[in-house]
């Protein structure tokens, strides 16, 4: 097993598992209904958003990371064609600190098949334009 075998089987048993960093999510390309889950990794840790004053959350945007292979595939599912997240997208949470919509403003992806989507939640108002 290569390094890069073993840190791609720590991402998914560890860093990707909703019981211990993840976050279950529905993806909208573009807004396209019924969209697809999938699990994010947020940038902060849920209780830290909680606690936070609701107004940290309409100023900031948060990133979530995933799985380049599994967001190409869902969105060629929903669309036809495989491609990354772009703006405009959107990430929707059931979870308590991230409930709500939140809109694609850029993704990034690495060689090691992550991507890296940094979103605005709607309730911010600032990014309300970039949605259909």
């Amino acid at each position: 097993m290569t390094l890069r075998d073993q840190m791609g089987d720590d991402l998914l048993g560890v860093f990707l598992n909703v019981s211990e960093f993840a976050e279950s999510a529905i993806f909208l390309p573009r807004r396209a209904e019924p969209g697809f889950a999938l699990v994010v990794v947020p940038e902060d840790a849920p209780e830290l958003l909680a606690q936070a004053a609701p107004a940290l959350v309409s100023r900031r945007s948060l990133r979530f990371t995933a799985i380049t292979d599994l967001v190409r595939a869902g969105i060629a599912a929903a669309e036809g064609l495989a491609r990354n997240p772009l703006p405009g997208d959107v990430l929707r949470f059931d979870a308590v600190g991230y409930a709500g919509d939140w809109i694609v403003i850029t993704a990034t992806t690495d060689t090691g098949g992550a991507v890296v989507i940094e979103a605005a939640s709607e309730r911010a108002g600032t990014l309300k334009g970039l949605r259909r």
